[in-house]
């Protein structure tokens, strides 16, 4: 981190600095030192507030670090390597379109937009994508006034972090390394940081707590009459390339029918939303009545459940399942599982977007398919790491 060094006069300590231990005998401790930064950086740039919300983040210390670099522009873009002659080309590297400022990596790019998005970053207040960078960051850190607003300092922050992080994955030629469900991800992320703190806080001010602990998971059979669907959409970026898959069985685990898609380029929200309303058309083609969906997207089962209007572009993907839902001929409900219990989706999916078939429907398992429902039937358990 550069920080310009000045020679400090002695009008410029404050009194509390001079009249403290040490402070007026022109010794140097590192104690004093750290007691002067603030006030420097007030005096010359105004910087109090932007202080206080870089080192009192409620995230890890590296995003503290990052937030510090971001507020006085010293993070390493294109358009700040271009200025110390790194680079000879300004623009991003995910669009290939504009300049590649700090305010278009983190925000304005179309694949930072669309992280923003499925995380529901302009929900939060109308003027989101507005502003100049220290604006947009404080605005953010502070979060006055917003939706969930004890918890929004601790997303923003992680979700430019590892918006960071991804970008230079693809930069240096690593976006395998890009999860598939960006969503998912990045919440996980945020509430293990809220976790962290609240348990930090519970072991300094009362008494210690338990820790995570191993738990396992197993593919969950339906009531006996009913018939489960499992459900998986995932997509190599935001947005990215896009697969999706989904398995119908009976009580016993017996296979019924599978299908497996490539969207093309699309977001992980969308590719969840469409796969699910294709597998209650395929329930509702085999005329099964008693249907038990699960997926591992708690977010996507949240707003299917929610009989509010929902905008975006899975609108009339989630008007069209509420319509299924409608119907008085069948009952349907919908379960959240963890991912290691829906493993035969995922799989169905990563099928999907690996092959060119737009939608390809299986009426006989899959060699690769066949041995993960043979343990879903026998009851095999995966180890997941959970709080307690």
């Amino acid at each position: 981190m550069d920080i310009p060094l000045r020679q400090v006069r002695t009008q410029d300590i404050p009194d509390d600095l001079n009249n403290a231990k040490g402070g007026n005998k022109g010794k140097f401790t590192i104690k004093h030192a750290l007691k002067i930064i603030p006030n420097e950086i007030e005096l010359d740039e105004g910087g109090s507030v932007i202080w206080e919300l870089a080192w009192t983040a409620p995230v890890q210390q590296r995003v503290r670090v990052f937030l510090w670099l971001l507020f006085h522009n010293r993070v390493l873009c294109n358009a700040n390597r271009l200025k110390r002659r790194l680079t000879d080309d300004p623009r991003c590297p995910q669009c290939q379109g504009d300049e590649e400022t700090l305010i278009h990596m983190l925000r304005d790019c179309p694949v930072a937009r669309e992280i923003w998005r499925q995380v529901g970053g302009s929900s939060r207040y109308n003027h989101f994508f507005q502003g100049d960078l220290n604006t947009w960051l404080v605005n953010n850190l502070k979060a006055e006034g917003l939706s969930y607003s004890n918890q929004w300092p601790t997303y923003f922050a992680i979700t430019i972090w590892w918006t960071w992080r991804w970008r230079n994955c693809v930069a240096f030629g690593k976006s395998e390394e890009v999860p598939l469900n960006i969503r998912d991800f990045l919440y996980s992320r945020a509430e293990e940081q809220i976790r962290a703190m609240k348990l930090g806080s519970r072991h300094l001010n009362g008494p210690r707590v338990s820790r995570n602990k191993e738990i396992f998971i197993r593919w969950i059979a339906p009531p006996l009459d009913w018939i489960v669907l499992n459900s998986d959409g995932a997509a190599r970026g935001a947005p990215g390339h896009a697969g999706a898959g989904g398995l119908i069985r009976d009580s016993r685990g017996g296979f019924m029918v599978a299908y497996a898609a490539n969207l093309g380029i699309c977001s992980a929200y969308k590719a969840e939303m469409w796969v699910v309303a294709r597998g209650l058309d395929l329930a509702r083609e085999r005329a099964i009545n008693k249907l038990l969906v699960q997926m591992d997207n708690l977010a996507c089962i949240q707003i299917l459940e929610n009989d509010t209007f929902q905008g975006g572009e899975c609108h009339h993907i989630i008007n069209y399942f509420r319509h299924l839902l409608r119907l008085e001929d069948r009952e349907v409900l919908i379960m959240h599982v963890y991912r290691e219990g829906n493993r035969g989706a995922d799989w169905l999916a990563n099928y999907g977007a690996d092959h060119d078939d737009h939608l390809l429907i299986f009426y006989q398992a899959l060699d690769g398919l066949t041995p993960i429902l043979n343990d879903d039937i026998s009851g095999v358990a995966v180890p997941r790491v959970v709080s307690s």
